[in-house]
């Protein structure tokens, strides 16, 4: 069979961080790292049974090992595909790294503050990018146009059908290069040679968005269409222990129509995402943050005493640093650096309470659950939003955080739900009276497209990680057709393949997931609840915005839900739910989209008192 070969025309959106043997003095796309790229969000939205099947068909398609049976030996395999990248870089388009003792170009005319915000690893506050010696590394501007090539030496069209999915969640959901999770890197395919309509190919997403009306239902049409492609198993789904996509445990947000005044097109709604994650994220969760920076200064103890660094749910590793007094305790005194901590993981012995600072399997590093993709649709801004939760650490481990002065380290467990995430994105928060506003507050309009149920965002994420044994070591016997998902002892990166998973691993139990269906789930909490004895009717609320006031007076807005025979209505008026109420429910988050039962009235002798609820109960199990 002759081989196929095909073209896809790109051109970048956002700035893009990428290099090759020498990446702090020159800007180079390589094939490696797109090619890294696409066998991520390959393994993002695949699902087998086993993690031995997983393994298998991206060693398959990538390149990797295979375990041979006849013999017992890993083998090593070659890729069924060859991927070629050219860039038509122009000098223009390179902003550059300075040398010696001076900085690099100056980028602050051409980005805000939130774009910065997300390239600082490279950047120095006074918006120069750093020496090359010093972290400073090339960015080119948006607008760069490249060429991925994909030839298929056999002719083999499903391998060219999974590439152009990969290729697709690439370009809407991702991006190329450093920082890419951070919106950097964001591309978009403009044509292909040959036109893909030519090579009749089935159940590969539209590139061209054109004969959309709007850019949420262009992704989630695509979305769906790759996951009744590669999901090999029925739900419920568990919980992944690397970045991967589930429904019921992962999200994918379309936030359109940035307000912000800086930017045009896809970095406008870069700009806006950065400057709202900066401003959350400064000094929050503050109370982790105090006793850190007070351990240090010596105005509290030794050790912070916080028992969950809250914060990890991020990822890690995360920098802190802390300058002077006047941060925390309103005085002005003139910022100065007086130490701060490093947080990354390390092997902890939960019995003798003892860390394993010289372990090999500390992890230093794990990727934020966070991934954001910037774009444009007709000319309207947008950005694309995930969040693939998965254990922030392996079990045995906690997170260390590591003090500059080396007096003060602590050992805090990682954090085992979202709330911290869940506040950023969705409803905001209050530090010192000072609002926050969410992310999504940023855009005029956000849509849904996979929602985790609120039943499941407390759900632990810290579960047992069973350890994966290296090509040739471990039993003989391959992997039964029948077992359960291994659990990794770390989270494969973009661009780095699985470690080929032990051949006799035990099965873990599956976890229960609730309804993917939220009017049902409405209705089937409606229907669950048991009659009040005073005959008051129950209803469904649901907070639908971040609280105001401050205080004792705070008050959460909410949307009241009732059935009316088997048809789930919405009341009319607007609702409040007190803050106190809800703290008084411990089943109940006090969170945007929470749900509560309630009543309009105290009781049935008490006339209602304007537009309060009352009688909160946590729904129905």
């Amino acid at each position: 069979m002759a081989g196929l070969t095909l073209t896809a025309h790109c051109k970048t959106l956002t700035p893009m961080l990428s290099g090759g043997a020498n990446p702090r003095e020159t800007f180079e796309l390589r094939a490696q790292s797109v090619k890294g790229a696409l066998r991520f969000w390959w393994r993002a939205f695949h699902a087998y049974e086993t993690e031995a099947k997983l393994f298998e068909e991206e060693s398959r398609l990538f390149g990797g090992k295979m375990h041979n049976s006849s013999d017992n030996q890993w083998e090593a395999v070659a890729s069924s595909f060859r991927l070629d990248v050219f860039s038509d870089l122009h000098t223009k388009k390179v902003l550059k790294p300075g040398r010696g003792s001076g900085f690099g170009d100056n980028i602050s005319s051409l980005w805000g503050d939130g774009i910065r915000y997300f390239l600082f690893p490279v950047l120095h506050h006074k918006g120069m990018i750093h020496n090359s010696g010093k972290g400073g590394k090339p960015v080119v501007r948006e607008g760069l146009r490249f060429r991925i090539r994909v030839f298929v030496p056999d002719g083999n069209k499903a391998v060219l059908e999974d590439m152009l999915r990969a290729l697709w969640l690439l370009m809407n959901l991702g991006g190329l290069g450093g920082r890419s999770r951070r919106g950097a890197g964001a591309f978009v395919v403009e044509k292909f040679r040959p036109a893909l309509k030519e090579l009749s190919l089935s159940d590969v997403p539209d590139f061209d968005c054109g004969s959309y009306e709007e850019p949420a239902k262009y992704i989630k049409d695509g979305v769906d269409m790759i996951r009744n492609k590669w999901f090999h198993i029925k739900p419920p789904f568990s919980l992944p222990d690397y970045t991967a996509f589930r429904p019921g445990h992962s999200e994918i947000h379309v936030c359109l129509d940035p307000d912000c005044r800086q930017g045009a097109g896809a970095l406008k709604a870069m700009e806006a995402v950065g400057q709202r994650m900066k401003k959350f994220r400064y000094i929050n969760p503050y109370e982790e943050a105090r006793q850190m920076h007070h351990a240090l200064t010596g105005e509290g103890p030794t050790q912070p005493k916080f028992k969950v660094l809250e914060k990890a749910q991020m990822g890690l590793p995360i920098i802190y640093n802390f300058r002077g007094r006047g941060q925390f305790d309103n005085k002005r005194e003139p910022p100065k650096i007086v130490g701060g901590y490093k947080a990354e993981g390390v092997v902890y012995d939960e019995t003798r309470r003892k860390p394993n600072e010289k372990s090999e399997k500390n992890v230093n590093r794990r990727a934020s659950p966070l991934l954001i993709s910037c774009h444009v649709f007709k000319k309207r801004p947008y950005a694309v939003i995930c969040h693939f939760p998965a254990p922030i650490l392996p079990d045995g481990q906690r997170i260390w955080l590591k003090s500059k002065r080396g007096d003060h380290d602590h050992y805090p467990k990682a954090p085992t739900g979202y709330d911290y995430t869940d506040r950023m994105l969705k409803t905001g928060d209050v530090i010192n009276g000072k609002k926050l506003p969410s992310i999504f507050s940023a855009f005029r309009e956000c849509r849904k497209l996979y929602s985790r149920p609120r039943a499941v965002a407390s759900v632990s994420v810290q579960k047992a990680a069973k350890p994966l044994s290296r090509p040739g070591t471990g039993s003989a016997r391959p992997p039964q057709a029948s077992a359960r998902p291994v659990r990794p002892t770390s989270v494969p990166e973009p661009g780095k393949s699985l470690k080929p998973p032990a051949l006799n691993s035990a099965p873990e139990p599956d976890e229960s997931l609730e309804p993917e269906d939220l009017e049902k789930q409405k209705i089937n909490c409606l229907r669950k609840s048991s009659a009040r004895k005073d005959k008051l009717p129950w209803f469904l609320g649901e907070i639908s915005g971040p609280p105001s006031e401050s205080g004792k007076k705070q008050k959460w807005p909410c949307i009241l839900w009732y059935l009316e025979g088997e048809t789930l209505k919405k009341e009319p008026d607007k609702w409040y739910v007190r803050n106190k109420q809800l703290s008084s429910v411990s089943r109940v988050k006090q969170e945007k989209d929470s749900l509560f039962l309630c009543t309009k009235k105290s009781d049935a002798h008490t006339p209602s008192q304007g537009q309060y609820l009352y009688n909160i109960a946590a729904v129905p199990k």
